[in-house]
């Protein structure tokens, strides 16, 4: 520590009296000194004021013991946009098919391939019936309402005529022939569309060995642009097999692309197939934030992304408006064993979704309606 001397002009004044006058004198000017120097120390109110007003100025408060940290005051949100799923249990209306334009109030578009998403998967999204009774009726949809309250997306594996149920078998076929797999994939392009704010989902995850569920986003410039130059946000995505069993991961892709993105890599959830989970993201200019529950677990921000700070710099086309997309995929480069396939004994799964909500943050967020 520096070490300090005093140039106090009452210090020397008393030296130069200690040295030429008697005692009864020094007496009296030891006790002006005294006085003055007295008259110059803070009060012990003025002391605690001060102390408090630097800690307030540091970040801290004081609660009569040790300061503590000042709670960051919370977000400001406001909810602009909900899918609740409530009615009754089937088809709902609020879901168009991919070969019709969306009417007023539809608000998602079922997508109609079997290309695989340039993933190896092994399914054919349908917007049609992916389940039949025995006695041949419907049993389920490959999107549907399940009438308590959750939007369904089923995953069956294609099965032959038997008795009186028909085959699921697709009318079309897959990238690698016929479809193993059928599925349901929604999208909100073209009707409604999103850029920064809070994004949440409140999803049950399937227990379905090799399935690929998930809750994400894409550029709406994907039509000009390809790719990932559009961007990618996975909220939320979840492969059940080997290592990755049990646990959901959130990664962002944009050009160029190595195929892994920028991302939370696998993190265990021990109720993962056994209850609801709300899964979602805070997303401003500077950043993407994911969260679990409500509570943050991975960052990744636009200077890091851009700076090269996952292997190597990366575009941040993340200012834009972006379209949500929740499907169940089968098999695939994420889903699937080393090839992409499937479990021979893994007959499909659902994904169920309580809601999905958009919310802007201390009021930055928009809705972009299109219909």
């Amino acid at each position: 520590m520096a070490r300090f001397t005093s140039t106090h002009p009452m210090k020397g004044l008393a030296m130069r009296a200690r040295r030429s006058m008697s005692h009864r004198v020094i007496l009296p000017l030891a006790l002006c000194l005294s006085i003055v120097v007295l008259s110059e120390l803070p009060t012990q109110a003025q002391a605690r004021s001060e102390n408090r007003a630097h800690m307030q100025r540091a970040g801290f408060t004081h609660t009569g013991g040790k300061p503590t940290p000042t709670p960051a005051a919370k977000p400001v949100l406001k909810l602009l946009w909900s899918q609740e799923f409530n009615g009754k249990a089937g088809r709902t209306s609020s879901i168009a098919r991919e070969t019709i334009a969306p009417a007023r109030g539809q608000v998602w578009q079922a997508e109609i391939t079997g290309a695989g998403g340039g993933n190896r998967e092994r399914q054919f999204y349908t917007d049609g019936v992916v389940e039949y009774t025995k006695s041949g009726k419907v049993a389920h949809y490959a999107v549907e309402l399940d009438g308590k309250g959750n939007l369904a997306i089923n995953a069956r594996r294609v099965v032959p005529k038997s008795g009186a149920r028909p085959s699921n078998a697709p009318a079309g076929t897959c990238w690698y022939g016929p479809c193993e797999f059928v599925s349901g994939r929604i999208n909100t392009r073209g009707t409604v569309g999103f850029q920064y704010g809070l994004i949440e989902a409140r999803i049950k995850v399937p227990n379905a060995w090799n399935s690929w569920p998930a809750f994400w986003l894409l550029g709406a410039n994907i039509g000009e642009v390809d790719w990932p130059a559009c961007g990618e946000i996975d909220i939320m995505e979840a492969a059940a097999n080997g290592a990755r069993y049990w646990t959901h991961f959130g990664t962002l892709h944009s050009y160029p692309s190595d195929g892994f993105g920028v991302g939370s890599g696998s993190r265990y959830l021990e109720d993962l197939y056994t209850k609801y989970h709300v899964f979602g993201i805070l997303w401003d200019k500077s950043k993407v934030q994911w969260r679990l529950d409500g509570k943050p677990f991975f960052t990744a921000t636009k200077a890091g992304v851009t700076r090269g700070d996952w292997k190597f710099p990366r575009s941040w086309p993340f200012d834009q408006e972006m379209f949500m997309i929740l499907n169940v995929a089968m098999g695939g480069t994420l889903g699937g064993d080393a090839n992409g396939d499937v479990d021979p004994d893994s007959m499909g799964g659902t994904m169920l979704v309580d809601w999905v909500r958009y919310s802007s943050v201390n009021g930055v967020g928009k809705v972009v309606r299109h219909s």
